[in-house]
């Protein structure tokens, strides 16, 4: 986006000295017309007006760098914005992503917390059960004996 602009901005540099030669040419033309008119002496009359043409198109060509700078200016500024602002973004969802994955981390640990309190809590019923299934079948031998 910014090249194309920065292209134009050169494209219209070029025109604007283009069309400035143009007139200096029909300047200079005009000048050679007058002065045959007039009868004048030619030569100085012609350094005298090239001078001055001169001293315009410098003048012109140094307006035309300075807006040309100005433009540069304004867009390196814009694009120095806008290249903070999307860093700026990223490191704010960065930032997000490292929160959401510490919190991902805790919960995860938590469920292994959990899952290893749900096992250990099994083991302890099932031994419990085992010892109470022991002593029940134990009972029912005395009891199958006694009987007998």
């Amino acid at each position: 986006m910014y090249d194309s602009e920065i292209e134009s901005l050169k494209r219209q540099n070029i025109a604007l000295k283009f069309d400035l030669l143009q007139m200096k040419e029909s300047i200079s033309s005009e000048v050679d017309r007058r002065l045959k008119e007039k009868g004048w002496e030619r030569e100085e009359t012609i350094r005298q007006l090239r001078g001055d043409v001169e001293k315009v198109k410098l003048e012109v060509q140094h307006e035309v760098e300075l807006e040309a700078a100005s433009q540069m200016k304004e867009l390196q500024d814009h694009h120095d914005r806008e290249l903070k602002r999307v860093r700026d973004e990223g490191i704010k969802a960065n930032l997000l992503l490292v929160d959401e994955q510490e919190r991902l981390q805790a919960q995860i640990r938590n469920l292994k917390q959990q899952s290893r309190a749900k096992d250990h809590a099994f083991e302890e019923a099932k031994e419990e059960h085992r010892h109470e299934l022991s002593s029940l079948v134990l009972k029912n031998e005395r009891y199958v004996s006694e009987s007998d």
